[in-house]
């Protein structure tokens, strides 16, 4: 077995080399990489519910503003496996919530996140989905947000337009 030389002590990280039962030297994995102990399996993902993806979105917005972490916000909505039949609508109101935020620093933020959706390999949604998304907001939410939030037009052709 791992001996070290006599009167040295072992290299940094080799100090717990442990006895393996057929005789040879193992290592002992690190803090949780070893076997899930009973009754603390990791959970299967759980069905799609619409009350809990509005909990989580909430979370993840009010995250994005304190951590700015655009990618680790889409990597969320990522996890929560939203149906395809949803991401149209779903990245309708991201996108009316990224306009009608107030702040600007914030404002940028959800922009970054609303298109961090469409962007990345897999996307979080549908490419497909989020251009048709883009063409209704335009089509319909943002002729009517634009009589609550003035500064809409100089806001669009600012921080979304390319």
């Amino acid at each position: 077995g791992f001996r070290p030389p006599p009167g040295l002590l072992p290299p940094p990280g080799l100090e717990n080399i442990v006895e393996v039962d057929d005789g040879e030297q193992g290592v002992p994995l690190p803090p949780g990489l070893g076997l899930w102990p009973e009754g603390d399996l990791p959970k299967p993902p759980q069905p799609f519910s619409v009350a809990s993806f509005r909990r989580e979105l909430v979370k993840i917005i009010q995250e994005l503003g304190i951590d700015h972490n655009t990618g680790k916000a889409v990597q969320r909505i990522r996890e929560q496996q939203v149906p395809a039949s949803m991401h149209r609508a779903e990245f309708v109101d991201l996108l009316t919530r990224a306009m009608e935020t107030r702040n600007g620093m914030v404002r940028r933020l959800l922009v970054a996140f609303v298109v961090g959706l469409a962007a990345g390999s897999p996307s979080a949604f549908q490419r497909a989905s989020c251009l048709e998304g883009v063409g209704e907001f335009f089509d319909e939410v943002f002729p009517e947000l634009g009589g609550d939030v003035k500064a809409l037009p100089a806001i669009v052709i600012a921080e979304l337009l390319p």
